[in-house]
């Protein structure tokens, strides 16, 4: 198949990680409405059941032939995925949702030094300039002030158990970005897919059995017809499309490089409540969302082509043939 046949342009990479994170942005708005009808991880357990079911058919093959290294990455990966997940919704329970919004952003800042500790790979000096762009990009575009005075004294402000949680989140994401461009190209991207996606489904039921049962998070799910479209957006677009298009392409593509293009998931969340749910933002918001553009916009046009070079003459070496 085409769509599994290597090599790929690392522009063609780039601009489908950018439509990733275009339909991950689309799940904001959708959550804020899903939720209410079911708690946080029954709601992740619906959605990642309802994703594993739909892309089983699909993977069924490649986990007849899977072999224990590729089943342990690809729990690995569903692991740090589910990690991410959980933390960020239990850290909302306890923090804002523009402090939520801005720590979980720090991701960008965290991939680069997994990306030097575990990969052996320092980003180029021009990836960490966008880098830094992006992330005073973030604050900003998740502020509800409208000075950066303001900004920054409420993000500082009482620091509270949610926003470690949601720090940890961040840190879970990053591990989960260097880890896929670590193990991505060893192994089949329907079968990594499959694992990451059920990995996620059987620790959403165990946790959510187990808060439910200690009381901490009593189970609700009350079927409606916007619940149900909801699922079968997040469920079928935002998971399994998202993963086996993220899995598939990202290792054409730094991790730094990978957390910048993600880091516009805010930009296009933000637009689409604007246009869906009325949601307001302050100037600083806006500039927040043009410095998340600068960052991007250096970092692809001075901190591309010698690390495409590189790697180009490194994926050649190790990649005979095309892994699906």
């Amino acid at each position: 198949m085409k769509f599994f046949a290597d090599p790929v342009p690392p522009r063609r990479a780039e601009l489908t990680l950018v439509f990733v994170t275009l339909l991950w942005a689309g799940t904001f708005p959708l959550i804020k409405i899903g939720v209410a009808d079911a708690s946080p991880l029954m709601f992740v357990a619906v959605r990642f059941g309802l994703a594993a079911a739909l892309f089983y058919p699909f993977a069924r093959r490649a986990l007849r032939g899977a072999d224990r290294p590729a089943l342990r990455d690809g729990a690995l990966l569903g692991v740090l995925f589910f990690l991410g997940y959980a933390f960020q919704t239990l850290g909302l329970n306890y923090t804002t949702a523009s402090k939520s919004a801005f720590i979980t952003g720090s991701f960008v800042v965290f991939t680069p030094i997994f990306q030097a500790l575990m990969r052996k790979k320092p980003p180029l000096i021009a990836n960490l300039v966008g880098v830094a762009f992006v992330f005073v990009g973030v604050l900003f575009l998740s502020s509800e002030g409208e000075t950066i005075g303001e900004s920054l004294r409420r993000v500082g402000e009482g620091f509270n158990i949610g926003d470690f949680y949601t720090l940890l989140c961040a840190v879970a994401y990053s591990l989960y970005i260097v880890v896929l461009d670590a193990v991505g190209e060893r192994h089949s991207v329907r079968l990594l897919t499959f694992m990451q996606i059920s990995t996620t489904l059987v620790l959403a039921i165990l946790v959510g059995a187990a808060l439910h049962a200690t009381g901490v998070e009593p189970v609700k799910l009350d079927p409606t017809v916007s619940l149900l479209l909801v699922f079968l957006y997040t469920g079928g677009l935002a998971t399994v499309l998202t993963t086996l298009l993220q899995t598939r392409f990202q290792r054409y593509v730094t991790p730094t490089k990978a957390g910048i293009l993600f880091s516009l998931e805010p930009v296009f969340a933000s637009a689409l409540a604007w246009a869906t749910l009325g949601e307001e933002y302050a100037a600083l918001g806006i500039v927040g969302a043009a410095l998340i553009f600068v960052g991007l916009i250096i970092s692809e046009t001075f901190g591309s082509e010698k690390k495409r070079e590189e790697e180009g003459d490194e994926h050649d070496e190790r990649n005979g043939e095309s892994r699906d």
